[in-house]
């Protein structure tokens, strides 16, 4: 099998590349909280049983929505 690589596809794999190496250095670089503010006191909010309905309803109405498309095409 050849397969041609373009300079365009060599270019947005080197970039998207760069991205995925760069882009946690900019999320890590937050400030901190100042001395005075007392964070570890602070309760969590806890997750309900709400949130696992939720995700099992998104997952089923995309797979739903994707099983549609492919009926269409």
């Amino acid at each position: 099998m050849n397969t041609i690589v373009t300079p365009m596809k060599r270019f947005y794999a080197l970039t998207a590349l760069l991205f995925m190496m760069f882009a946690p250095l900019s999320i890590n670089a937050q400030p901190g909280f100042q001395e005075t503010v007392d964070d570890e006191s602070t309760s969590t909010a806890p997750i309900n049983g709400y949130v696992y309905a939720g995700v099992l309803a998104a997952g089923i109405i995309g797979y739903a929505a994707t099983r549609q498309k492919k009926a269409t095409v």
